[in-house]
This record gives structure tokens, C-alpha cells and sequence, in this order.
């Protein structure tokens, strides 16, 4: 990953962090924690498995396409 990109994407991440959870959160939307937590009841060994199975799923899936289309640009 280029230094640029790898910039962009940390400027992404501090700017969810920062700006669009509390806007979430001021317009009364769940956040990722809430939606879980809500799907599988309350929090035991099997359900965090399963939610750090299914977020490593989604976070892999996001940098994977990233880095693809990073790919075809250059």
C-alpha cells in the first residue's frame, strides 16, 4: 500500500471516529456494537467469536477491495 493511501485511510478512520459516530449518535442510529449486541442477545464467549469472526470478515473484505481498486487506478 502506497504512503498516500495508507494516509487516506487513516484519515477515513479517524474521520468515522470522530465525526460520523457522533452523528450517528445525535440522529439516534445504532452503531456496530448496539446492532450486535441486538442480533445476538447478550454478550458470552460463542457471541464474541462469532462478532470478531464476522468483523474481521467485513474488515478484510473493505481493505481487500480498496487494494484492488488502488490497483487498476495505478
Amino acid at each position: 500500500m502506497e504512503k498516500k493511501s495508507f494516509i487516506v485511510l487513516l484519515l477515513g478512520f479517524f474521520a468515522w471516529t470522530f465525526f460520523v459516530s457522533s452523528v450517528f449518535k445525535w440522529l439516534a442510529i445504532p452503531s456496530f456494537d448496539r446492532l450486535f449486541t441486538t442480533i445476538f442477545g447478550e454478550l458470552n464467549f460463542l457471541n464474541n467469536l462469532l462478532i470478531i469472526l464476522i468483523s474481521s470478515v467485513i474488515v478484510y473484505s473493505i481493505v481487500w477491495i480498496a487494494m484492488k481498486r488502488n490497483k487498476h487506478i495505478a
